[in-house]
């Protein structure tokens, strides 16, 4: 496990949700990320919140974050650290995963 280092200065910050069924209801995925000054994300967090699949982490199904330090993937309550190569490939990743789980339902 690889801890991200506390680099330049925050400059930017990102945060959506996108609800699937009804307004302001999961189920949703939440996406959020933070940029330093050179443009690099260095601090993210997505989640796919399901209450219908399960009710416990606060409803989060899936996440993926960098919260403490180092990479890890949240699925039903466990979390597990993980290879990170780059944001993008892990936005990627991430959605895959919900759309698999959204067709399961």
């Amino acid at each position: 496990m690889k801890k991200r280092s506390r680099g330049p200065e925050k400059l930017e910050t990102y945060s959506q949700r996108a609800f699937f069924d009804r307004p302001n209801r999961p189920p949703l995925v939440n996406e959020s990320w933070t940029k330093n000054a050179k443009g690099e994300i260095v601090e993210y967090g997505l989640a796919y919140i399901d209450f219908s699949i399960y009710a416990g982490d606060n409803g989060r199904v899936l996440g993926y974050d960098n919260a403490h330090g180092y990479h890890e993937r949240h699925f039903m309550g466990n979390a597990e650290p993980i290879a990170f190569t780059t944001y993008a490939e892990q936005f990627e990743r991430f959605i895959s995963e919900v759309r698999q789980l959204r067709r399961k339902r």
